[in-house]
């Protein structure tokens, strides 16, 4: 599924697929969230990553989506802001950290 699909958004854009989206999810014994570029659907993971961590389900986050589970708890489960802005460097409350070799 396309993890955008279970953001808020596509419950009024795209009604069918939030709920199947939902539905699957639901469904699932255990998750496998992976990685991607980009802003698309990062709201979508963190929503699948808190789910699985309420509902006590095993989830596998590859790439940065270790980041993206910190982002989802802090924002969950503390008083500071966890979306998917804690992605980009210009957040107030950025939540990953830009390796030294990588440049901005």
């Amino acid at each position: 599924m396309e993890a955008d699909d279970l953001e808020e958004a596509a419950k009024s854009e795209r009604p069918v697929k939030y709920h199947e989206a939902w539905q699957r999810l639901c469904g699932a014994d255990g998750v496998i969230v992976p990685g991607g570029f980009g802003t698309r659907g990062v709201e979508g993971k963190i929503l699948a990553c808190n789910w699985c961590r309420t509902k006590d389900v095993p989830f596998l986050g590859l790439c940065r989506l270790s980041t993206v589970f910190r982002i989802g708890v802090r924002g969950n489960v503390s008083i500071a802001s966890g979306n998917m802005y804690g992605m980009l460097i210009s957040s107030p409350s950025p939540q990953s950290l830009m390796c030294a070799s990588h440049s901005v």
